[in-house]
């Protein structure tokens, strides 16, 4: 009897566990990297998508050039852009439930992901690169 009922309290939990990790949803993670700028300079980008939060990260890396890296996401006609310069790792952007006023929360479809190297704030874009993804919510 006793081996009848320890085997039945490991079933119970390992059903426990399974429904437990079914119920938290997966986040699509995406990434991006500029080329290099003539002097070794580079930008490198992040986004994480899940349910109900997303989060936008970029960084502008390598020994400082004098440029500054700009991602921008897309979705239809909202776009959030953010910034990062200084050289060596410099990052921003924004992070979970900080949505800036741009989207409340991930919405189902395609999105437009880019990353470029900017001459100034308001210079022309170069060394580019992106993508395009589905977020399946």
């Amino acid at each position: 009897m006793k081996r009848v009922v320890t085997a039945f309290a490991g079933l119970a939990a390992a059903l426990t566990f399974t429904i437990a990790a079914a119920g938290t949803a997966a986040a699509d993670n995406f990434s991006l990297r500029t080329y290099s700028s003539t002097k070794g300079g580079y930008g490198t980008a992040f986004v994480t998508m899940s349910g109900d939060t997303y989060r936008v990260r970029v960084c502008d890396s390598g020994p400082a050039d004098g440029y500054r890296v700009v991602v921008r996401l897309t979705k239809g006609a909202f776009q959030y852009t953010a910034h990062a310069a200084g050289g060596s790792g410099t990052c921003g952007g924004f992070g979970d439930g900080d949505t800036n006023g741009w989207l409340p929360s991930p919405q189902v479809g395609t999105y437009t992901f880019e990353v470029c190297l900017r001459n100034g704030a308001g210079g022309m874009d170069f060394n580019c690169n992106k993508m395009n993804f589905y977020f399946q919510g």
